[in-house]
Formats: C-alpha cells, structure tokens, sequence
C-alpha cells in the first residue's frame, strides 16, 4: 500500500507497537489506566466548573433551541449553517444571502 493511505497504516501500526511495548512494562494496565481516568475526572469537573461559572444559564436557555434568531446580513454575502442530529452527525452547509 503506498501513498497517504500506506503512511497513515505504517503510523498506526508503530502506534500499536509502542502500546504493546508499554503493556509489557506496565506492572498492571489497570492501575494505571484507573488512576488516568481519576485525573481526568478531576480535570474535567474543575474545567465544568470554571465553565458553568462563566454561562448565564437565561442566556444559554435563549440559544438552546431549534428556532433561528434574527441577525443582520453579513458583509460576505453568505452564512454558514451546521446541523447536529441527536447521534452526532453532522451536516454543514455554506448559504448565499
């Protein structure tokens, strides 16, 4: 396989190598996988909490909807649109005004 496709597996596959290397070094994965998944926790809470700090929870409740609100034209003439279904997909349009 060549080309990007062939550079892209070739990363992959040294990825895998070094996990497996480190697998073999660990004296139990599990302990060190629990005690990353507690300080990412830990990161993550103080990070929703800066974070809810800083939203005004009205303001937030004015944007959470699947109405538009109005806006003026923009100068460039086009507006970019991105739809998010409740399984993730995504779906961005670029519209001229």
């Amino acid at each position: 396989m060549g080309g990007k496709l062939g550079t892209l597996l070739d990363s992959a596959s040294i990825a895998i190598g070094r996990l497996d290397g480190i697998a073999l070094v660990l004296p139990d994965p599990e302990l060190f996988i629990d005690t990353n998944i507690r300080q990412q926790a830990v990161l993550s809470s103080q990070i929703e909490g800066t974070l809810k700090a800083e939203i005004d929870a009205d303001a937030w409740a004015t944007l959470n909807s699947d109405t538009s609100r109005p806006f003026e034209k923009p100068k460039s003439g086009c507006i970019t649109v991105k739809v998010i279904n409740h399984l993730g997909d995504e779906v961005m349009k670029v519209f001229r005004v």
